[in-house]
């Protein structure tokens, strides 16, 4: 393939957005490609289990990378205003925002209603939130700052995991972790 430079006009070719559908597009014929060699006759059934699997593992992976997000902005708040609880609430909004626009547009590719999956997904958040912060508040004074965000990160993060599983994509018609267990 040779690519040669334009002779006019500009590209609308956006090399992040070109990456992560590459990405997305790899692990899921990864998925599909381990299926199928368990059982090529099952094609049908296995593209939709696929597509489960590449969900759940994109979701992870997002989750994670929005868990870094959460916690750094918690570090550098908690250095700017030694409040934990404040630094707490600061980290969740950028780790929100962050995992609420991959998961939107890269993970589901969603379509349309996005201000009801925004709202329930904040909604989401924050419980999480409440539940993080509520932890960081009665645990400071036993558990070192960072390390106790740390543990709310990852508490915050299970229970957003487990409710958003059920409410901003399932509830509104994209293709999402719908049932991990199936089958």
């Amino acid at each position: 393939i040779e690519f040669n430079k334009r002779a006019y006009g500009e590209s609308k070719r956006q090399l992040f957005v070109f990456i992560m559908h590459y990405i997305r597009t790899i692990v899921r014929l990864t998925c599909l490609r381990r299926l199928y060699e368990k059982d090529p006759t099952q094609l049908a059934v296995d593209d939709e289990r696929a597509s489960l699997m590449t969900n759940v593992i994109l979701y992870t992976g997002i989750g994670c990378v929005g868990a870094l997000v959460d916690y750094a902005f918690f570090c550098i708040s908690q250095a700017i205003y030694p409040f934990p609880e404040v630094a707490n609430v600061v980290g969740a909004v950028f780790g929100f925002f962050f995992t609420f626009y991959f998961n939107t547009f890269f993970n589901y590719i969603s379509r349309g209603h996005y201000a009801a999956k925004f709202a329930s997904y904040a909604l989401v958040c924050l419980v999480g939130t409440f539940i993080s912060t509520g932890m960081m508040y009665l645990l400071k004074p036993f558990i070192d700052v960072y390390v106790l965000g740390i543990l709310c990160v990852a508490v915050a993060a299970a229970v957003q995991f487990v409710l958003n599983r059920v409410i901003p994509y399932r509830i509104f018609g994209d293709e999402g972790p719908r049932n991990v267990n199936a089958r």
